[in-house]
């Protein structure tokens, strides 16, 4: 069985006290601090909206203005972004609502809604744009701009084209350097983003090349799913499956060099159990993400990503001038502004995109209208992707709510009296906060309830797992129908899904049975035996409606053991191990790019092509397969390289109604076309990736850790096979020196880091 990926070192943070004023706007130049992965926010800002209808099922995220963690409640007209006084480790959400540091288990990368509009400085960008990448204190620190005063700060339209406003750009042409591009940036930094990063930096081509990326997280330092970092905890996957061995068994970023660096390499042999902790595990991604930290930018909201073409481009000279895209335009490059712990913007350009941030929580419908009913303070409800940061406010308000029903009761002894707490889903998160609720709080009563008949042990077999998740399966999965393809993923849910680890499992039935089965005499029994709680299962039971009490969660629970019998349970508190949503339809901060790509629209992404995709099928060994590949592309919206297709490529084709091959011939002929074009006017070619998302498409390890080390490599090999294309026109200088901080001005970037340059830094 495999786990789903999700990050420090402290780099010192350093203020220039470099300054230069135009417009009243003072530029402050400063090294960001790296640390770990974020766990990002999808927050949809009023300038998001979407177009008039706006398919079913997105507008929970980019149709409306509202709340994705805890509310999900409309926005009301103007967004307050001012802090709440008291609240140190949280951020707010849209409607005041609170958002807990680690809202999603996710693999980093973020976006804030309550944005304001600076000033505009003229033409050329006050923010400069581009940082260098994974810039140390004593390299040239990016280029920041303080947040605005509140008194000039204004809410964001609801209009796409406000965007350039939000960034303090104008919508009129921008001048940037060539050197200030970056070859890549990757939207968040968990095991996705750290291996292909490591893939970089250990790539000869890509050193040869002066591949420029860099990696920007919202967290304040890596971090791995540490909602769910629970004493005892393992992980679900063989160590060998890191972040490099099934690419490159020589590197020294493997989980075992690790091991050996820190002295351990013994002792982890002699351990019984072949899988380390998550709390191991968690120190190694942590150790190589240290070792990357100048690849990574830390603390970096994404507020915005934008489309831009080249209005003019010369090949002698070292700047493009670029406007924002609109969806007729040509699609060159990408704008990104990220905003900092301190409120101040910063602006980087890119030719290609890479997207690794994980999912937003999956609650049952029950759920939806009271989770997001809950008021700011301590949630009652209580989803597995929240779970420590949740309980450090909710744990001491139940262990009060415990010590008053005692003293209520003094002496006597009965279920009346004791916390009542729920436990939704049959999962191994599920299953992790069963145990440790009942840990926390030995005299509840826990009920776990689940509409399975039993819990299920997760099938981590050979045979399954090879099946199901070596390298090549991911190829298997790519080529095969669309029917076939949802047959494999029913039949290897049991590696994945409402499944827990053998070793777990054995362990709560052994607990059950020993403390809750077994009885001692009364005169046998100490103190603490007699007050003890227990843990129980409903299993065979639904949850039809929630509703939130003056004393808790009211469970409205039918049986179906008994006939359908319905129960009305009031818990205390009620926590959700259900799982997360993972589609580049829910990614709000790309709705700007919506119109550029079609699957990032919800709504075309579930239409049915069984039938397509069962014609390309059976046309295999008939038709020439480079056709057959354009035709996958065109029905899926992604390619086999985790590249977005875009809506150029595919306009005829999506036209014609169905892909015949009468039709494909036409979509091919029509792509060549597009493509010869843009040749001839030597225009980019950019890419969007986008990891995490495409298991319809990619197969079940797509979310996993099983295939972050060999998909580094295969995007390590895609997007150095295409660096002639994605740099037409912007093709960087090889002799330009990069600008001194004397000579930087608030219109000015700074240069990226290069490949060369990181390597020779030291490793350790």
């Amino acid at each position: 069985m495999s786990h789903p990926t999700m990050a420090g070192s402290d780099v010192v943070s350093t203020d220039l006290a470099s300054r230069a004023v135009k417009d009243s706007t003072v530029v402050r130049f400063s090294s960001v601090t790296p640390a770990s992965e974020s766990f990002f926010s999808l927050r949809t800002p009023a300038a998001l909206a979407p177009r008039s209808g706006a398919p079913k099922g997105f507008s929970a995220l980019a149709g409306t203005r509202t709340c994705q963690l805890r509310c999900q409640r409309r926005a009301p007209s103007g967004l307050d972004a001012s802090p709440r006084p008291g609240i140190a480790t949280q951020r707010l959400h849209w409607l005041g609502c609170i958002e807990a540091e680690s809202a999603f288990v996710s693999q980093g990368g973020g976006m804030d809604a309550d944005v304001h509009s600076p000033k505009r400085h003229g033409s050329r960008s006050p923010i400069g744009t581009s940082v260098t990448f994974g810039l140390r204190a004593t390299h040239n620190p990016p280029v920041q701009v303080p947040p605005q005063p509140a008194e000039h700060s204004e809410p964001l339209a609801a209009s796409t084209s406000s965007l350039d406003n939000m960034n303090g750009i104008a919508s009129s042409p921008t001048v940037v350097g060539k050197d200030e591009i970056y070859d890549l940036l990757g939207i968040g930094y968990g095991p996705a983003h750290l291996a292909l990063s490591i893939a970089l930096r250990e790539s000869a081509e890509a050193g040869e090349a002066n591949f420029k990326a860099h990696f920007l997280e919202q967290r304040a330092h890596f971090a791995w799913h540490p909602a769910l970092l629970l004493p005892g905890s393992q992980l679900q996957v063989s160590p060998l499956k890191d972040l490099v061995t099934l690419r490159d068994p020589t590197s020294t970023y493997s989980f075992y060099n690790y091991l050996h660096s820190h002295g351990r390499l013994a002792r982890y042999i002699n351990k019984e159990q072949g899988v380390p902790s998550r709390r191991e595990w968690t120190a190694y991604l942590a150790w190589a993400a240290r070792r990357m930290a100048d690849a990574v930018s830390y603390g970096q909201n994404v507020i915005s990503i934008e489309p831009l073409t080249i209005v003019a481009a010369e090949a002698k000279q070292h700047e493009v001038t670029v406007r924002q895209a609109d969806a007729e335009d040509t699609l060159c490059l990408y704008r990104v502004t990220t905003r900092e712990a301190d409120g101040g913007k910063v602006v980087r350009y890119a030719r290609n995109l890479s997207v690794a941030v994980g999912g937003v929580p999956k609650l049952p419908a029950a759920f939806e209208a009271a989770y997001a009913q809950q008021a700011e303070g301590v949630a009652r409800i209580v989803h597995s992707g929240t779970y420590l940061p949740s309980m450090r406010m909710l744990e001491p308000k139940l262990h009060e709510i415990a010590s008053k029903r005692q003293q209520s009761a003094g002496d006597a002894v009965d279920d009346s009296s004791r916390l009542r707490l729920a436990v939704i889903g049959a999962g191994q998160s599920a299953t992790e906060m069963l145990m440790n609720l009942h840990a926390r709080f030995p005299t509840a009563i826990v009920t776990m309830v689940f509409r399975a008949s039993a819990l299920v042990p997760s099938d981590d077999t050979g045979f399954v797992n090879s099946a199901a998740f070596d390298p090549e399966r991911t190829d298997e999965f790519w080529h095969a129908s669309a029917s076939q393809r949802r047959a494999w993923l029913t039949e290897f849910k049991r590696t994945n899904y409402s499944v827990v680890r053998t070793d777990l499992l054995n362990e709560l039935h052994d607990t059950m049975y020993d403390k809750f089965s077994v009885q001692l005499p009364d005169e046998l029994q100490d103190v603490d035996e007699k007050h003890a709680g227990r843990m129980e299962m409903r299993r065979c039971t639904e949850v039809d409606h929630v509703r939130l009490t003056e004393d808790g969660v009211e469970l409205e629970l039918r049986d179906k053991l008994r006939n359908g019998r319905v129960e009305r349970v009031v818990f205390d508190a009620v926590f959700v191990g259900t799982g997360f949503v993972r589609s580049p339809s829910r990614m709000a901060f790309l709705e700007p790019l919506r119109a550029f790509y079609p699957a990032l629209d919800g709504e075309w992404m579930g239409r049915e092509t069984g039938s397509e995709e069962d014609e390309v099928a059976r046309l295999v060994d008939v038709e020439d397969e480079e056709v057959l590949e354009r035709r996958r592309e065109n029905i899926r919206g992604i390619t086999r390289d985790y590249r977005l297709v875009g809506a150029a490529a595919m306009r005829s084709a999506l036209r014609s109604g169905k892909a015949s091959p009468a039709s494909d011939a036409s979509s091919t002929s029509s792509q060549q076309t597009l493509a010869s074009q843009a040749e001839e006017r030597n225009l980019p070619e950019p890419a969007l990736y986008v990891l995490g998302g495409n298991e319809a498409t990619h197969g079940l390890s797509d979310s996993l850790l099983s295939i972050v080390a060999h998909r580094a490599g295969e995007l390590s090999t895609s997007l150095l096979d295409r660096l002639p294309r994605s740099r037409a026109a912007t093709a960087p200088s090889t002799t330009s020196p990069p600008p001194t901080q004397t000579q930087t001005q608030t219109h000015k970037i700074q240069k990226p880091l290069t490949l060369p340059a990181l390597q020779h830094m030291s490793l350790n």
